[in-house]
């Protein structure tokens, strides 16, 4: 069996083909992304979305398999993401679901506030079953085994802290991460300068010493938003480089403290792409925090994406 697998992202939408019959677990191939529509609006047309479907959907596919943002909903045929400062919804259906309106088989997985569980049909693309779209959260949660001792991180477009209290899932949500990053982003693009590549080479030593103060809440949805984000404790003669961006890590990895309290919890475990183009996020939580920190490179949407097909679809 084949699977086209989708990952609709806030800032990529990404794609891999995964393959039931190849001994390699998991096996997955032609993995390749577009730019999310939500990288220049807040909101994406039901016409748009339908295209990218079925410009993707072949008929060497068994099935559909996708997983999408969680939060927002449809108005009329315009789908608003969580981005959108809009709250009132003709219909509170996922990305995708959304779609699927007028099928018989219509429903919202709980990953979305949903009734449904597990995967089912939902409808057909190209004649190819698509199912249950999930939620990007939950299927990295699903990836991985989160063990009672420690918080997993993961860094995206936004960033979420998990972790295990009796046996129970907890998820703190909407923390600045990815997206903060795009404004800076965009900003220093318009100066010549490679905002990541900054990013990148400041060292741990000076991201450790830093002493400006970054409050990276610049949007309304963030955890801790508070009219706005700010730059504070500049001073003459350390108004530089390397300050600056030693310093917004740090202020970064420091937004994080008020969700690291359990004492009885010693690992941290990073996850997300935001993790992986900045490397120097390992040794400065392990520095700032005093636990064991490694970086899971298997926790991904995709890899929960194969763990639900195994336990559903085979």
């Amino acid at each position: 069996m084949r699977y086209l697998l989708i990952d609709f992202g806030a800032s990529f939408f990404k794609f891999a083909t995964y393959d039931t019959d190849v001994i390699e677990k998991p096996f997955l191939s032609n993995s390749h992304a577009i730019k999310s529509p939500f990288t220049t609006s807040d909101v994406v047309n039901k016409n748009l979305m339908l295209t990218i479907l079925r410009s993707v959907s072949k008929n060497e596919f068994d099935g559909i398999v996708c997983c999408s943002i969680i939060g927002g909903g449809w108005i009329g045929e315009t789908y608003h993401s969580w981005k959108s400062k809009e709250v009132s919804y003709d219909n509170r259906s996922c990305l995708v679901s959304g779609l699927f309106r007028d099928s018989p088989n219509y429903h919202t997985h709980e990953h979305h506030g949903g009734d449904a569980t597990g995967l089912n049909l939902l409808g057909k693309i190209n004649s190819i079953p698509i199912y249950s779209s999930l939620g990007d959260t939950d299927c990295v949660i699903n990836s991985i085994e989160i063990d009672d001792d420690e918080y997993v991180i993961n860094i995206g477009t936004g960033s979420q802290v998990i972790s295990k209290n009796k046996n129970e899932i907890v998820v703190e949500k909407y923390i600045p991460a990815g997206r903060a990053f795009l404004s800076y982003d965009k900003f220093f693009s318009e100066l010549g300068v490679n905002f990541f590549e900054q990013l990148r080479e400041v060292s741990v030593d000076e991201i450790l010493k830093s002493d400006m103060n970054f409050d990276l809440n610049i949007f309304p949805q963030a955890a801790s938003f508070s009219g706005g984000g700010s730059v504070t404790n500049l001073h003459e003669g350390l108004f530089n480089k390397s300050n600056f961006f030693g310093s917004l890590i740090r202020s970064f990895v420091e937004q994080y403290g008020i969700y690291l309290n359990d004492t009885k919890k010693t690992k941290i475990k990073l996850s997300g792409g935001v993790s992986e183009k900045i490397p120097t996020l390992k040794p400065v939580f392990s520095s700032m925090y005093g636990k064991d920190v490694s970086v899971d490179f298997t926790a991904t949407p995709f890899n929960g994406m194969i763990k639900c097909i195994k336990e559903f679809l085979l």
